[in-house]
């Protein structure tokens, strides 16, 4: 065997914690990313995250299935939106005007499961959620961003964002909001994913009144890669062109590919892009769009 001689790019992710002398740094690699961590730089713990595990290479984000072959079942396609999505596009709901774009973060597949290891479909039901889901739905979305993206962003900064972006009293209001809706995966009564759409609030010069928004998708992680992510988008989708086709948005993060070819196969296209503040953190996020057209 050949043996090549490489240097690798290491990026500092800036995400030192409490501990200022901790530094964690990745470089990108065929199949994923090299991620180091440590004080000491001639002692560093190095792991390989591969693509589509957690948001190291790009909805998650959640997001399953890498497969390319437009022949397989749609089940084995859905799970790059588990968390949805690029970075979610949270309004503030409580006037309608003002916006904090969370982007659409869709989470990065896992290897995706077999049919067979995943449990029983009679488990789960997807259910419209109420304002009496306001607690469930504040810790829900807490830890499915933690698990999706919480290892990008300095401790602070990103504690700072999960106290305003998923309060209880915040989910209250979207979810007493009447232009919003928000929808529970639950196995056994357990709520273990959500999604949630609404007005379009990306900021794009082509939005126009009356076009919607899908502003979440996520799924923990030991429940993505067996199709609940899709049912939990085409019901989000059916709720959004409820009274008739119209021009559909949503964000992604630039670098989640799986999330950007899962939704590339409902019909959206990057339109643009925006960036998505977490502290310190910018966030490049694209915009995709799906044009209003025959039902579908």
């Amino acid at each position: 065997m050949s043996e090549y001689a490489f240097s690798l790019e290491w990026e500092k992710l800036g995400n030192e914690g409490a501990d200022a002398t901790l530094v964690t740094e990745r470089a990108r690699v065929f199949g994923g990313w090299l991620v180091r961590v440590g004080t000491n730089p001639a002692a560093m713990a190095l792991t390989f995250v591969q693509d589509g595990e957690g948001r190291w290479d790009g909805e998650d984000f959640g997001v399953e299935d890498y497969e390319e072959d437009e022949d397989e079942d749609e089940d084995d396609l859905d799970e790059e939106d588990d968390e949805e999505e690029g970075e979610e596009d949270e309004e503030e709901y409580a006037d309608g005007d003002e916006e904090e774009e969370e982007g659409d973060e869709e989470e990065d597949a896992p290897t995706e499961r077999r049919p067979e290891a995943c449990p029983d479909t009679a488990m789960y039901a997807i259910r419209r959620a109420t304002v009496d889901d306001a607690p469930t739905l504040s810790v829900l979305a807490t830890r499915t961003f933690v698990e999706t993206f919480g290892h990008l962003y300095p401790a602070q900064d990103l504690q700072d964002f999960l106290d305003e972006a998923y309060a209880v009293d915040r989910q209250h209001i979207i979810l007493a909001h009447p232009d919003y809706a928000v929808w529970l995966l639950e196995r056994d009564g357990v709520a273990v994913g959500h999604a949630a759409a609404g007005p379009c609030g990306l900021p794009h010069p082509d939005v126009q009144p009356g076009d919607r928004e899908l502003k979440r998708l996520y799924l923990i992680k030991d429940e993505q890669s067996c199709g609940w992510g899709s049912r939990l988008l085409e019901t989000a989708l059916d709720w959004l062109e409820r009274d008739g086709p119209r021009t559909l948005w949503l964000g992604v993060w630039s670098e989640n590919f799986g999330a950007q070819r899962f939704y590339a196969r409902y019909g959206f296209t990057k339109v643009g892009t925006y960036e998505f503040p977490v502290g310190s953190v910018r966030d490049l996020e694209f915009i995709l769009r799906r044009p209003a057209g025959p039902a579908r």
